[in-house]
C-alpha cells in the first residue's frame, strides 16, 4: 500500500495543540526532528537486518507523532509493522523506500514551517 496521500504531510492543528501554539516550543521540536533526521535517513538507507530496521522505524514513529507529520507516521508504522512479521523482501523495501520519500517531504514542510516562525 503507498503512501496515503489523503493525510497531511503535517497537521498544523494537531502541532499547534501539542505545543500549545508556543513558537519556542514549535521550534524546538521542529529543529529536533530536523536534526536527527539525516542521520535516519541514511539508516533507513544502510540497514538490511529487519530487526535492526524495525527500531529506526519505531523510534521514527515517536519523533513523527511529536511533530505531527501524519503521513510519515502511517507510512512508518505500517513499515514497522511490515518489519515485526514474516514478509517478503519486496514488500519491506517498498515500504522502506516510501518511508524515505515521506520524510523527505516531510523535512521540507518543516524546514518552511521554521522558517514561518516568529524569531525566538
Amino acid at each position: 500500500m503507498p503512501l496515503d496521500e489523503q493525510l497531511p504531510i503535517l497537521n498544523a492543528e494537531s502541532f499547534a495543540d501539542l505545543t500549545f501554539g508556543e513558537p519556542d516550543l514549535q521550534r524546538e521540536l521542529v529543529e529536533a526532528f530536523l536534526t536527527q533526521a539525516p542521520g535516519i535517513a541514511d539508516d533507513l538507507a544502510a540497514l538490511r537486518d529487519p530487526g535492526k530496521l524495525r527500531e529506526v522505524l519505531h523510534l521514527l514513529k515517536g519523533s513523527c507523532q511529536v511533530v505531527a507529520a501524519d503521513r510519515l507516521l502511517d507510512i512508518t508504522a505500517r513499515a514497522e509493522m511490515a518489519h515485526a512479521r514474516p514478509a517478503g523482501n519486496d514488500e519491506r523495501s517498498a515500504l522502506v523506500a516510501d518511508v524515505r520519500t515521506a520524510l523527505s517531504l516531510t523535512q521540507a514542510q518543516l524546514r518552511a514551517l521554521l522558517a514561518s516562525l516568529p524569531p525566538g
